[in-house]
């Protein structure tokens, strides 16, 4: 499904994350350490149980450095900015931060 143009964002927020296999989250921490991860949403399902909402995860996502909730986390189709192996680029990428945990859309 690499390509394919994502839900509209309020769905992806409410699906659970094994229909999300697919993709990739994207984390941004704040300025505090500023660090960048890409959690794959089909290796999450597997340990933490796929009935689990995009929502629910968002939310519960900390820094594993610095213990904060992120700055910023995203969907994306894949887990390299600007360029990966072979040239391969994110076609897409949905803002779920920084009103995705408090139920806003």
């Amino acid at each position: 499904m690499f390509g394919t143009p994502p839900k509209f964002r309020a769905e992806l927020l409410d699906a659970p994350i094994a229909e999300l296999g697919m993709y990739w989250l994207g984390v941004r921490c704040t300025d505090r350490c500023n660090r960048t991860s890409y959690i794959p949403l089909k290796l999450m399902a597997a340990r933490r149980g796929g009935r689990m909402r995009l929502r629910a995860v968002v939310k519960r996502l900390r820094c594993e450095h610095c213990k904060t909730p992120p700055a910023s986390a995203w969907l994306t189709d894949y887990p390299v900015e600007g360029g990966g192996h072979g040239g391969q680029v994110a076609t897409w990428r949905v803002e779920l931060l920084p009103d995705a945990a408090d139920g806003g859309d």
